[in-house]
């Protein structure tokens, strides 16, 4: 343990400089961003270490050399950053793949299968863990708050080259809907919903938190 410790340096230096040299790719269709990291499988998130008097991001350089590749990108693509300016306080959807070369140190047999998509994905990093080191890079620059996140489509898989694919879908509000009261004639089949929606506001039915 203590031996992997010591090497968490290096590797999340040998990753810094990778996704410096790395292609990005940012495309908006839609509502829709997808931002492509080619050559690049994205790196595990790491808990905060303490070191001799404060507490660290063992990632802190790489999420910080991430952050700067996509907000380059997006200061070079204007129609991109006035989008985000306008959204990013939207309710926003997540999808996610990681792909990772096979290890040599499977055999050819396996590295085939693994290619053809026969064999899955399933040892470390765990998939929640690609998803945490995304989100930090992406709060505040890409969405106000992780709160804003209501679905998370993830996926890690083999492939032909390392590469990581992060698409976010913002999710428009109809703000229209919170003006005014609720009409009941409009809504004779959701009798039922308007009801419990009444008890909530009287309290008669709550989570168990107020």
């Amino acid at each position: 343990m203590a031996k992997k410790s010591r090497q968490i340096p290096l590797i999340v230096g040998v990753k810094t400089e990778d996704i410096k040299k790395s292609e990005i790719d940012l495309s908006l269709d839609n509502n829709k961003l997808t931002i492509k990291f080619y050559n690049h499988e994205v790196h595990q998130y790491l808990r905060h270490r303490t070191g001799r008097y404060v507490n660290y991001d063992p990632l802190g350089k790489y999420k910080k050399a991430i952050e700067e590749r996509i907000s380059n990108h997006i200061e070079l693509n204007p129609h991109i950053k006035d989008f985000i300016d306008q959204n990013k306080d939207l309710p926003v959807k997540v999808n996610i793949l990681v792909q990772s070369l096979p290890s040599k140190s499977n055999s050819t047999k396996s590295i085939f299968y693994m290619l053809l998509g026969k064999i899955y994905k399933i040892k470390t990093p765990d998939i929640d863990n690609y998803q945490k080191t995304l989100f930090d890079v992406s709060n505040k620059l890409l969405w106000e708050d992780d709160a804003q996140i209501y679905e998370v489509t993830a996926r890690k898989q083999y492939g032909q080259s390392n590469y990581t694919e992060f698409s976010i879908t913002y999710e428009d509000i109809d703000k229209d809907l919170l003006k005014g009261t609720i009409k009941k004639d409009e809504y004779k089949d959701k009798l039922d919903l308007y009801e419990m929606a009444r008890k909530i506001k009287k309290g008669e039915i709550n989570n168990g938190t107020e």
